[in-house]
């Protein structure tokens, strides 16, 4: 019996198999932009017609999607490095912008743009210097009685003793100053008026968190991903106080040089109300959030 070999490919059945190679590959990759611009114009409009919009005593809004944050943000590349954070709120008619240092994560949280902290890693108790990131508010928040601080962020490294500061009050450790920061485990909270730390129930390492701290006058909660994950009443009141913001950091005088308490991860939107919200407004702002950014 004679055995017959099928001849080689010739140069233009090779040729078709690559141009067909080719199609598919631009139609992946097109249809991969398609709809990651899908998703981020759903984002902007949710942002857009978000409650936030209306909820009075809002001082801080920053988000790294919308086309009001960033200067250039038509054009702003994967990876630039992003000295203003624009403000994104309505109700003021001068902007309370971040000033500092990130990096622009064109693909963060669920795909969307962040803003990423690339601070040492593990994190430890390290000085501040020109290559870290971190924000301060270009504005002083007056009046700080009760507050209500939104975040969503992703976590690296939540193992460390050493507190990674996501907002505080700039300035020294006085009467009226609020922390905000993780450490071993778990989303922690404090005002100069109480004796320890609100603690968290447990978070780990790399995950995406919507986590809310709300202070009304002698009670501190925080909520993960809406859920309550502590309370307590320390009998204590914030006291009226006139400071910037610190995102990412403490600025604390004479301990930042050593001990700026820097965060590394990922943020992708901060929301901060001068006063504890109401239930109601709590749950709106978080079912925005949720929506938004696919938690």
């Amino acid at each position: 019996m004679k055995i017959k070999f099928k001849s080689a490919f010739s140069l233009i059945e090779l040729s078709v198999v690559i141009l067909v190679i080719g199609i598919l590959v631009v139609g992946i990759t097109t249809g991969s932009r398609i709809i990651s611009e899908a998703k981020i114009k759903s984002a902007r409009a949710l942002t857009k017609s978000s409650p936030v919009n209306s909820i009075n005593d809002l001082v801080l809004w920053n988000d790294s999607i919308s086309e009001d944050s960033f200067s250039n943000s038509s054009t702003i590349e994967d990876g630039t490095t992003v000295n203003t954070w624009q403000s994104l709120n309505p109700q003021t008619a001068t902007k309370n912008n971040l000033i500092g240092a990130a990096i622009y994560l064109k693909k963060g949280i669920n795909g969307l743009p962040t803003m990423q902290f690339n601070n040492p890693l593990p994190p430890s108790n390290n000085n501040l210097i020109g290559s870290s990131h971190y924000f301060n508010s270009s504005q002083n928040v007056s009046s700080v009685l009760n507050i209500t601080y939104f975040m969503v962020l992703k976590t690296t490294d939540v193992t460390s003793s050493n507190i990674q500061s996501l907002m505080a009050t700039d300035g020294a450790w006085v009467n009226g100053c609020v922390h905000f920061f993780i450490q071993s485990n778990v989303f922690a909270g404090v005002t100069n008026n109480e004796a320890s730390d609100l603690h968290s129930s447990s978070i780990s390492s790399g995950k995406v968190y919507m986590v809310t701290f709300r202070v009304i006058n002698d009670i501190s909660e925080i909520f993960i991903n809406g859920v309550s994950a502590g309370s307590r009443s320390s009998g204590l009141i914030i006291n009226n106080k006139n400071m910037r913001l610190n995102i990412g950091y403490w600025n604390e005088p004479g301990n930042n040089s050593t001990n700026a308490r820097l965060f590394n991860g990922q943020i992708g939107e901060i929301i901060a109300f001068k006063r504890g919200v109401t239930e109601t407004e709590r749950q709106a702002v978080e079912s925005y959030l949720k929506a938004k950014w696919g938690i």
